[in-house]
């Protein structure tokens, strides 16, 4: 007799092009279907349109969503402590639905991994206290306006996938918590060649992709950039979405409005990087750890 496949659930927030959106695409390639039968859950719907959607559908992964799902409004209170209080209560009500409407979906699964701190903490109160749940953890608590940590539940056991030594200290303070790491390869066999880019009358252009937010500290690179000025001749291109005003005091106090641009979203780096003819692109990591924006343009010779 056939050995029977284990079920998987992995659940996401949407299909949007981001880190986490393409650690799941990784995980869905890699997975051996002889094996797993892997589904994906969206905690927000399904947005067909979404950078990611095609390609999980082709790699014939089945996809549920839970619907309708809990709209998740803002709370316009000034106070931090009553913010953080309504985002708790927020997601309590959220789980407790979603356990309401979806209990019976996620019983039926050997395994559950959440791919974000976010969504597992979104469905917490949703899974039973004894269900198998794994959490790729993603970020890091200091990427945060809150410590995500404070609102686990006190009495389960958890399992964290992490390769941040930083980060399993940080996780160490939840009782019966183990973290583990596992190792995913990535083919670069068809990545493109960049041509070594022009000089622009000695002029360097130094790209930066990533998302515009808080919660990615681009204030380091800012004030690096500041400090290069005084040695070469260079200007700044930002790629990415969000709201580029919430770095315009940053970039006024360093004087250096006029060499930063923030270019917005583009659907191709590799493609953006010849095109807008980048002489190098700094990116953000933490200790040894990389992001995969950093291993493709590494893997296209760029600098």
């Amino acid at each position: 007799a056939a050995e029977r496949r284990v079920r998987l659930l992995l659940v996401i927030n949407q299909f949007g092009q981001g880190g986490s959106e393409r650690y799941l695409f990784e995980l869905c390639s890699a997975l051996d279907r002889t094996k797993f039968d892997v589904n994906i859950l969206t905690r927000k719907g399904v947005d067909r349109t979404a950078h990611y959607y095609p390609r999980i559908l082709a790699a014939g992964v089945k996809i549920h969503a839970i619907r309708p799902h809990v709209p998740e409004f803002r709370s316009l209170a000034p106070s931090l402590a009553v913010r953080k209080r309504y985002r708790v209560i927020r997601d309590r009500l959220s789980s407790a639905l979603a356990r309401w409407r979806i209990g019976a979906f996620l019983d039926s699964f050997d395994l559950v991994a959440c791919i974000q701190i976010e969504n597992y903490l979104g469905l917490q109160h949703a899974f039973r206290h004894d269900q198998p749940v794994v959490i790729h953890a993603m970020s890091n608590r200091f990427q945060y306006a809150y410590d995500p940590y404070d609102e686990f539940c006190t009495d389960r056991e958890y399992r964290f996938v992490t390769w941040n030594v930083t980060q399993v200290e940080e996780m160490a303070a939840l009782r019966r918590a183990t973290t583990f790491s596992w190792p995913l390869s990535m083919s670069f066999r068809d990545y493109p060649v960049l041509p070594v880019p022009p000089l622009n009358g000695g002029s360097l252009k130094i790209g930066i992709f990533t998302r515009l937010s808080r919660e990615k500290p681009l204030e380091p690179l800012f004030a690096s950039f500041a400090q290069l000025l005084s040695r070469v001749d260079a200007t700044l291109h930002v790629y990415g979405g969000g709201d580029a005003t919430l770095f315009a005091d940053d970039i006024a106090r360093l004087g250096i409005s006029d060499r930063v641009y923030f270019e917005g979203h583009r659907e191709n780096m590799t493609d953006t990087a010849r095109r807008d003819d980048l002489s190098m692109c700094w990116l953000m990591s933490l200790g040894t750890l990389l992001g995969y924006a950093s291993l493709e343009l590494a893997a296209c010779g760029m600098p």
